[in-house]
């Protein structure tokens, strides 16, 4: 994929304990480490924006992140197993 004049974010977990990984990422729902995705990448052209989104959605399941960031103009691609549970639409197509 080419990328020309944007950025993009990525988060994934961070910690391995007892072969158990775990994100530094909290959800504020549950005060325990997010598990819906284990890495996010939020596209975009504004990094902070990027880094506060790609934080929040770790803490949301694929409807609402997708819904969130749909709602502000942002494509992004989330992992989980080592497989993509989550890609907006025109990322990878040529």
């Amino acid at each position: 994929m080419l990328l020309t004049n944007i950025l993009l974010i990525a988060f994934g977990l961070a910690d391995c304990i007892d072969g158990v990984y775990y994100s530094h990422l909290l959800n504020p729902k549950t005060g325990k480490p997010a598990t819906y995705y284990d890495a996010v990448t939020v596209f975009g052209i504004d990094s902070a924006r990027l880094d506060a989104y790609s934080t929040a959605c770790f803490a949301m399941g694929v409807d609402e992140a997708n819904s969130f960031l749909e709602e502000k103009g942002y494509k992004w691609v989330a992992f989980k197993n080592d497989e993509v549970v989550y890609k907006s639409s025109g990322i990878g197509e040529e």
